[in-house]
This record gives structure tokens, sequence and C-alpha cells, in this order.
């Protein structure tokens, strides 16, 4: 069984790397790159830490694509 405090780890960084892969129109081929970021973003959200990355903000990750606004 998993630790809980790591599924919602897991869970946190599947969300914001799904939202990358929405804003940049559904790409194939890019779920490892897209990975790596969200966990990037999520580590960020957690300690507070800056992010190096630009566009790379926790910020953005949990802003819905444009297309998604009404």
């Amino acid at each position: 069984m998993k630790d809980p405090e790591n599924q919602n780890e897991e869970e946190q960084i599947a969300i914001i790397a799904y939202r990358i892969y929405e804003s940049e129109g559904y790409p194939e081929g890019r779920s490892d790159e897209h990975w790596a970021r969200a966990a990037r973003i999520a580590h960020a959200q957690r300690t507070g830490a800056a992010i190096d990355k630009e566009g790379d903000s926790p910020a953005d990750a949990l802003t819905p694509p444009s297309s998604m606004v009404p």
C-alpha cells in the first residue's frame, strides 16, 4: 500500500502534468517532459521554492488554459 502523503504528491504531479499537456495542445510523446516539469512545480508549491525555468510557475500550473475560461 502506498504512503498516503506520496500518493497525494503523485496525484498533484499528475494533475499539473495534464494541465501542461492541455496548455500545449495535447502533444504526443512529451509525457516524460511534462511529468518532470510538473514535479518541479509541485515541489515549489510544497516548499515555497522558486522555479528556474521560465513559465514553470506554480500559479501557471493551476490556471486553466484560456480555451477553458468562459
